[in-house]
């Protein structure tokens, strides 16, 4: 696999309903403060595991054993690599109801991002979308690099994103 874009420029969350949510460190967000997308980076690790390939199973029971740092910023620019980055972080949905939002990461020229949603019970959901995916394949039709997520009420949830 030749180079990837290892450069996401906005980590973002936008809400199609209203209603609260809660960020890992305990960010609170409400519709009436939810005009502008919400950046998750404050609350976001990431880790470069070089050139180890891991599926979202084998990484998460080493990434104990890994070093992450914080993301410095909402444009953070990992640059060209080849190196495999993984990034974390979790959402609580405190409302009494399931919430559908959208998570923007990466340039639309990065090749590959999979994101992995944990739920508290250890279910995974993945998607997988990028430049070298086929337009029809995506999870979202849009030229940039969206993932549609569901947070069911009152629940933390874990995300993983690779690039």
């Amino acid at each position: 696999m030749g180079s990837k874009l290892k450069n996401y420029c906005l980590i973002i969350i936008l809400f199609m309903v209203g209603n609260v949510i809660q960020a890992n460190a305990q960010k609170k967000i409400s519709e009436e403060n939810f005009i502008e997308p919400i950046s998750v980076f404050e609350n976001a690790k990431i880790t470069n595991v070089g050139s180890t390939t891991y599926s979202i199973s084998e990484f998460i029971n080493i990434e104990k054993e890994l070093t992450f740092d914080s993301v410095d910023g909402a444009n953070t620019n990992l640059g060209f690599s080849k190196d495999n980055y993984w990034l974390k972080f979790s959402l609580t949905n405190s409302s009494e109801k399931p919430l559908s939002l959208y998570f923007e990461t990466g340039r639309p020229i990065t090749d590959i991002v999979e994101l992995h949603q944990v739920t508290a019970n250890g279910n995974i959901f993945s998607q997988v979308s990028g430049d070298l995916i086929p337009f029809e394949e995506r999870p979202t039709n849009h030229r940039k690099i969206i993932f549609p997520i569901e947070l069911e009420a009152n629940t933390t949830q874990d995300f993983y994103v690779q690039y």
